[in-house]
């Protein structure tokens, strides 16, 4: 027998493990075929190199082949402990350290370019419909089904370099290891699962934390921004990723400790179940604990990205509050002519109506000190659906010119200089972010009684600008007459008037939140098809010893029903302890996400009833199958 033939009977012989590898490979280079497809396509040559949309596309591209990397190499490290028994009985024949390395290599490559040519058949059969996804999604014209060569190549000669370098490293997966431990890998028993009472209350102390944290979050300034910081948001990651490990290996001690005292303990075939559990406790710990990280991660991803697409409206016109705004220096001899512009061509649109007021600013300052009278604040909120104000003549109201955070309660001492001068001592009546200008035109508006504002004239260094804004009702359609209105609105200084679109500002972050939804759409799914792969690797290649184990257990008396519930339970712990781990923790993250991304949890729950519908189909599916491979080895 050739070492060639070898290679390939080992192949044949040992399907199921193989397969798992295999399968789990398919999955990675059909996702990044069916993106590198999309990346290429003709109808998107109109993207220059260098542009916004072109740098997304590679860095997605980019992103997707790093997690197919490391997913692949885990399935090959999981895959060579697998085999460890069977290469052991070959050094005790004779092989050679050279001619192992061979063989591993070779399976290996047989196995790559199997996959690689699997994945790319089944890439272009599924390609027209991850296209019309994509089409919806980056609501792109055209986008049909064309031969996409351009992906084949580098889809092929991608993985074919991943997986030359994963077969020529992979046999130090096995050189570590003794020939008397490989041959005893089916055999060896692991280390029980004991409780540590430091690490319970390092978990305790990390529960205590998050209470803190969520009472106090809005209270304490300084927590507040720590908590928002990158080494803030880094840390309670760290920090959950902690206690999620900590929950893992202290709690089901606990948990089995427990039913070990109830009658239930005793029932049917929960002594076996129970006993089980413990038994395989450390290595279904570490998979569910990875499998609970990568499902946490591609449904944040999923939820997010798609509550930040939905959320594109609202956060428009927050940024923008009228459909279209025109700002205008008192020095700018085009305002009459523009505004006439603007009027001609929307004044017939349904819903038309048009708002103007004056807004004095001090021009050396960053436009902080900005006065707004309190009337003229009222008309221009109440068009945008706000809630007036009523002011005494010793009040202050302060508007933040950005949405996104809240102005200071700190009154600029230049309108303070001012009041100073009439005798008025101010206080804030209130903060808010509900501003009526295009966002950070301003720093802040300070909003005053008529009277005492229209004291903050030239005499006290003030100048004015005049705000024009224009509402209609279908203004997210309106892109041929938005391109028209901004192509024609010019002047010879552009900063004496500013001319701001909604409709321009919706399509340009509509356009940027289906991108990343795209990109991170298939980033998921490889999360997704990660977690669901770890678990069926683990199932299939623990097969031969778990049948050893259940044929003993038949012999002395147990029954092919209570095999099955057996089966079933273990499968189901393992499948849906991480979904709902991961799940709990999507929906705690309402608490810090739910006031930035408003419909955060409306998508969470949807999502979350998609996902759920898709992880019991997986469970059918898997433990139906599995079921079959015991059975068809222990009961004959």
């Amino acid at each position: 027998m050739t070492l060639n033939k070898l290679a390939l009977n080992n192949v044949l012989r040992d399907k199921w493990t193989y397969f798992a590898y295999f399968l789990s490979s398919v999955f990675s280079i059909f996702i990044f075929f069916c993106f590198s497809v999309s990346m290429f396509h003709p109808d998107l040559n109109i993207i220059q190199n260098g542009s916004a949309l072109s740098m997304a596309m590679m860095v997605g591209s980019i992103m997707i082949y790093i997690f197919s990397f490391m997913f692949i190499s885990y399935s090959i490290r999981a895959f060579m402990k697998s085999r460890e028994k069977t290469l052991g009985l070959f050094i005790i024949m004779g092989a050679s350290k050279k001619q192992l390395n061979r063989m591993i290599f070779k399976e290996n490559m047989v196995i790559a370019i199997a996959a690689i040519i699997t994945a790319i058949i089944f890439g272009i059969v599924f390609s027209p419909l991850f296209l019309m996804i994509g089409k919806k999604i980056m609501m792109i014209e055209g986008f049909a089904m064309y031969m996409p060569i351009k992906a084949i190549v580098l889809t092929f000669v991608m993985f074919f370099i991943l997986f030359f370098i994963i077969s020529l490293i992979s046999p130090i997966f096995i050189r570590k290891n003794k020939v008397i431990n490989m041959l005893k890998a089916d055999k060896r028993d692991e280390k029980d699962m004991v409780s540590s009472p430091l690490v319970i209350i390092i978990g305790l102390l990390i529960i205590i934390g998050f209470v803190f944290i969520f009472n106090f979050y809005n209270k304490i300034t300084l927590l507040k921004n720590f908590i928002d910081s990158t080494i803030g948001t880094m840390s309670m990651f760290a920090a959950i990723l902690a206690l999620l490990y900590i929950l893992y290996t202290q709690l089901p001690i606990l948990i089995i400790a427990i039913v070990k005292k109830k009658r239930l303990y005793l029932r049917r075939t929960n002594m076996i179940i129970i006993a089980d559990i413990k038994a395989k406790l450390r290595s279904n710990v570490k998979i569910m604990y990875l499998v609970t990280i990568l499902f946490t991660g591609a449904f944040y991803s999923i939820v997010m990205l798609y509550a930040a697409n939905a959320d594109v409206e609202r956060a428009t016109k927050e940024n923008y509050p009228y459909s279209y705004t025109y700002v205008s220096l008192s020095n700018n001899n085009y305002e009459k002519q523009h505004i006439k512009f603007i009027r001609d061509n929307i004044k017939d649109k349904s819903g038309y109506k048009e708002y103007a007021f004056t807004v004095r600013y001090k021009e050396e300052t960053d436009r902080s000190a900005t006065i707004m009278s309190e009337s003229e604040y009222n008309n221009a909120i109440k068009a945008i659906g706000g809630t007036p104000i009523s002011l005494k003549s010793n009040e202050i109201y302060i508007v933040s010119g950005s949405s996104k955070t809240m102005a200071s309660h700190n009154i600029n001492e230049h309108i303070q200089n001012v009041l100073e001068k009439q005798g008025v001592t101010l206080k804030v009546l209130g903060v808010s972010k509900e501003n009526v200008t295009p966002e950070g035109y301003f720093s802040k508006i300070n909003v005053l009684k008529d009277e005492i504002a229209a004291s903050f004239d030239k005499k006290e260094g003030f100048d004015t600008i005049k705000v024009y804004g224009f509402n209609i009702d279908n203004w997210k359609e309106e892109g041929e007459t938005t391109e028209h209105l901004m192509s024609n609105i010019k002047g010879d200084n552009e900063y004496k008037f500013g001319f701001f679109s909604a409709q321009n500002l919706y399509e340009t972050e509509k356009n940027s939140k289906n991108l990343m939804f795209y990109v991170g759409f298939f980033i998921s799914v490889i999360f997704v098809i990660a977690a669901s792969s770890m678990i069926y690797f683990k199932l299939f290649t623990e097969l031969e010893k778990e049948c050893v184990k259940f044929k003993g257990i038949v012999k002395i008396g147990l029954s092919k029903r209570e095999l099955s519930n057996i089966i079933s339970t273990q499968i189901f712990i393992l499948m849906f302890v991480p979904f709902l781990l991961a799940i709990t923790l999507l929906f705690a993250g309402t608490w810090f996400w739910g006031n930035v991304i408003k419909s955060y949890f409306t998508v969470a729950l949807l999502c979350s009833l998609i996902f759920l519908i898709i992880q019991i189909s997986g469970y059918i599916m898997v433990n139906s199958k599995y079921k079959k491979a015991v059975f068809k080895k222990v009961i004959s």
